[in-house]
């Protein structure tokens, strides 16, 4: 049957491109009727026919078409993109075409009559070289002789064989992305400014196109050259444009880029990264510092404090500088901190000239701003233009006065620029926050805490981090915080206890357990409200040993809650699985201890087992009718 199919779609295309050769010989022995010097090769009834003949030929042509649409989901066995109908529609045109070309090229030869080689007059009882029909003087008695090659044979061959061999070309994009496929990349790319959104990406507003602009920037639909030059042509307008810095559209596109490991590589192809990112600080300085903001101004403060997975923008821009200059680290989050002295002072150097203006500013006022765009903007200027250390108490003098929101805000901001001041002031901030957790004021408490997490993910701050001042708040936080139960408002709708964001900042600390999990496991014995962890910093074998130690008699706990703490909690260990005997005993241990869950009687808990099997590629541990 998927014969037929492709045979009905060649009689498609076959008898529509007859069709037109019929249309277009009907239309020329029309107007060669209304010429007095020509006469009509065909009769009256020879021109019905052939129009008749044509109307047929379109018609099966039609129905073809509609029995091989109709049949085709029926009896589709997953086409290759050589055997699709757009496929062989497009040779049988290009064919089409090529019968065209051979049959113009061979044309009506005189075979011994004489012709004007001009309106083709009889030229058999004619004397000299003139024409008596349209006055054409030859140069010579041979090109009477001369053969007759409609040129309207060339020309249709040339209409039908661009979108025959095009039809080949992109039956494979066709598939994918439907008939919109169809439309060249190299016209979405030329048109992206002006043609609708829709075409060219997701604006999260009106649904994309399926195969819009976004859509093929990968390797197998477009060529790494032409991928190349529409990135060049959409950054090299940045390094002088404010609009083109910020133009939303722009952005979309190159976050598309930058998603794909090809753009990532190919990062030290950009040039005047350098100028980019000073052009985008100096527009997001300019734009929190304005006395009467723009529309623009408002869009870079939004974008630059929104995008954190956008490229372009401020986190992009200086991610392009920071990876060019040979800082690059897969598991950093766009960059967004800098790690080492090294890139602090990288780029504060490159952001002098705005540091120099910073001076008659307001800073302090910035930081605490009532806008929490127009403040986190100021934090990312004062960060990486090194002046943090000077302006990191403005936020310690604001956060007993401010909102519940307000103050989670201001914590979250302390974190984030604890790593990027200096050990002196870090002393001073983690001798104010190791007074909160010893604290009994339990907003005081948890505030701390969720500092002290921040800064733990900033500064990748565990037991190895070179700071007595930091170890000394741990110590602090075992002993004050982690049986503290008592729930507090984080700023939005959920609630957190002081002891769940100690249990985290303790894992972070303590990457193999050796504290942590009896911490942990004393809580489940008191029936303290239990944490949930996130383990994924203490993915080793000696934490899952461990943890198997501490922690296994509780899976048959009386209470739901402690056996789904235990299932979640239970670590995805599984590296050099294969290397050594032990490794694979011990992995096929948790695989063993995470399967008893599935049959346990609370719904959530064995879903949770589901889901931590699959988390550790186990699934043909898990029953079919688990599944």
């Amino acid at each position: 049957m998927q014969t037929l199919i492709l045979i009905s779609w060649a009689i498609v295309g076959l008898l529509a491109c007859w069709s037109f050769s019929l249309l277009v010989r009907g239309v020329s022995e029309v107007l060669a009727r209304k010429r007095t010097h020509l006469d009509a090769r065909r009769s009256t009834r020879a021109l019905m026919m052939g129009f008749v003949l044509m109307v047929v030929c379109a018609g099966v042509a039609l129905l073809a078409g509609w029995a091989a649409v109709y049949l085709e989901p029926l009896y589709n066995n997953g086409n290759t993109p050589l055997a699709t109908p757009l496929v062989v529609i497009g040779a049988s045109v290009s064919l089409f075409a090529a019968c065209l070309v051979v049959w113009g090229a061979i044309g009506d030869r005189a075979r011994g009559r004489a012709r004007c080689p001009k309106c083709w007059y009889d030229m058999s009882g004619a004397t000299g070289l003139q024409c008596p029909e349209c006055g054409r003087t030859a140069k010579d008695e041979t090109k009477f002789t001369k053969a007759r090659r409609p040129r309207w044979a060339f020309a249709v061959a040339l209409v039908l064989v661009v979108p025959g061999v095009y039809s080949i070309m992109v039956s494979k994009r066709v598939i994918e992305f439907g008939a919109f496929g169809a439309v060249p990349t190299w016209f979405l790319m030329m048109g992206w400014e002006r043609l609708p959104e829709p075409w060219i990406y997701d604006n999260y507003v009106v649904p994309p196109v399926y195969g819009c602009l976004t859509d093929r920037l990968d390797e197998e639909w477009t060529s790494d050259a032409r991928l190349a030059r529409f990135r060049a042509k959409l950054i090299r307008p940045m390094v002088s444009s404010k609009e083109a810095r910020w133009d939303p559209k722009r952005l979309f596109i190159l976050d598309e880029f930058y998603s794909s490991e090809e753009f990532e590589s190919k990062l030290h192809s950009i040039e005047n990264t350098d100028k980019i990112f000073v052009g985008v600080a100096t527009d997001v300085f300019e734009a929190i510092t304005a006395s009467n903001r723009t529309p623009l101004d408002n869009i870079i403060i939004s974008t630059a404090v929104n995008s954190w997975n956008t490229e372009g923008g401020y986190y992009g821009t200086r991610s392009w500088f920071l990876q060019q200059n040979g800082f690059s680290d897969p598991d950093d989050f766009l960059l967004t901190s800098p790690r080492t002295a090294q890139t602090r002072r990288l780029i504060s150097d490159l952001l002098q000239s705005l540091r120099e203006r910073m001076e008659n500013v307001n800073i302090p006022g910035l930081l605490i701003h009532d806008n929490n765009g127009i403040a986190a903007c100021a934090q990312l200027i004062v960060l990486d233009t090194g002046l943090m250390n000077e302006f990191i108490y403005s936020y310690l003098d604001k956060i007993n006065t401010a909102t519940d929101r307000q103050q989670l805000n201001y914590a979250i901001s302390i974190g984030m620029s604890l790593e990027s001041v200096s050990q002196e002031t870090q002393n001073g901030v983690f001798g104010l926050l190791k007074e909160w957790v010893e604290s009994g004021d339990d907003s005081e408490r948890f505030l701390a805490l969720k500092t002290i997490r921040i800064f733990q993910h900033m500064a990748e701050a565990r037991d190895d981090y070179d700071n007595p001042a930091y170890h000394q708040l741990m110590k602090s936080v075992l002993d004050f915080a982690y049986l503290d139960i008592r729930t507090t408002k984080s700023g939005s709708t959920d609630e957190r206890s002081s002891n769940s964001e100690a249990a985290q900042a303790v894992a972070y600390h303590d990457t193999e357990g050796t504290i942590a999990f009896p911490l942990f496991r004393s809580l489940l014995i008191k029936e303290c409200h239990a944490p949930y962890l996130y383990l994924s910093q203490m993915e080793n074998k000696l934490a899952a040993q461990l943890w198997l130690n501490y922690f296994t008699e509780f899976a048959d706990s009386p209470d739901p809650t402690v056996r789904l703490w235990v299932i979640r909690s239970t670590p995805s260990w599984m590296e050099d699985n294969s290397s050594s005997n032990s490794d694979k005993a011990l992995n096929e241990k948790l695989n063993q201890f995470a399967a008893d869950f599935l049959s346990d009687p609370d719904e959530g808990v064995a879903v949770a087992a589901q889901y931590k099997l699959i988390d550790r590629d186990a699934e043909h541990l898990i029953p079919q009718s688990n599944d």
